[in-house]
């Protein structure tokens, strides 16, 4: 049974479809891509999928529908995600950040978490102290603290450069190998998506175009036409 099924999702403002009819499924314990060109649904997706934005058709987790669910609910039953602009609070320090997320089994998950972002030294500070690179793994170690069994990244790369880029990925891989969660990333750093994720989707004005390993993706022509700037 896939963790997490997406069937027909729509989602519409006013007159707008901003993802039409899509349809995949994430295996628990698997890194999953989501790529496409801007506009093309991928944060609106994000947003379905958490219970921000309104949509039809169905999701399910680990067999279960909660289309209809709040937001608050899909969280509590471990559905995390995190946001572009970080959503840090800056007058609190790392540690207190986290622990607005944390829960959990573990004895400190505030801890455990930063520990498995290789960042427990910044426990201390605050986040205007702290490098892009640096702030962007903190924000994925305060998700973390909330114990997801499924967390949805929302261009965490963003601003890192290539060795960030690779250091960062080979964490993420890390975290799903080690059966810690699992994860649907998406991001613009293509050579980040291709090296870490099992699977990718690619969307493009809404719609689904590819999906598959990312070997297959990257050689799909409708994809190098809409996104990996192709002409094939």
């Amino acid at each position: 049974m896939s963790l997490l099924e997406l069937d027909r999702v729509t989602v519409r403002y006013g007159g707008v479809t901003a993802v039409d009819s899509v349809g995949f499924a994430v295996e628990s314990g698997t890194l999953m891509g989501l790529i496409g060109p801007n506009g093309a649904g991928k944060t609106t997706m994000i947003d379905a999928i958490t219970g921000m934005a309104r949509c039809s058709g169905d999701i399910r987790l680990a067999g279960e529908s909660i289309a209809s669910w709040p937001a608050y609910r899909r969280s509590r039953a471990g559905i995390v995600r995190t946001f572009q602009s970080l959503e840090l609070f800056m007058e609190l320090t790392v540690r207190e950040n986290l622990q607005t997320y944390a829960r959990g089994r573990q004895a400190d998950p505030v801890a455990s978490a930063l520990e498995r972002m290789d960042v427990a030294w910044t426990a201390d500070r605050y986040p205007a102290e702290l490098s892009t690179g640096t702030a962007r793994l903190v924000s994925v170690a305060r998700a973390l603290a909330a114990a997801p069994r499924l967390l949805l990244l929302d261009e965490p790369a963003a601003g890192l450069d290539a060795g960030e880029s690779r250091r960062f990925g080979a964490k993420l891989r890390r975290l799903v190998d080690s059966g810690v969660t699992t994860i649907l990333l998406v991001d613009h750093d293509v050579d980040l998506i291709m090296n870490v994720c099992d699977d990718i989707q690619v969307l493009d004005f809404g719609k689904k175009i590819a999906s598959g390993p990312p070997s297959a993706v990257r050689a799909d022509p409708e994809v190098a036409r809409a996104y990996l700037g192709g002409t094939a």
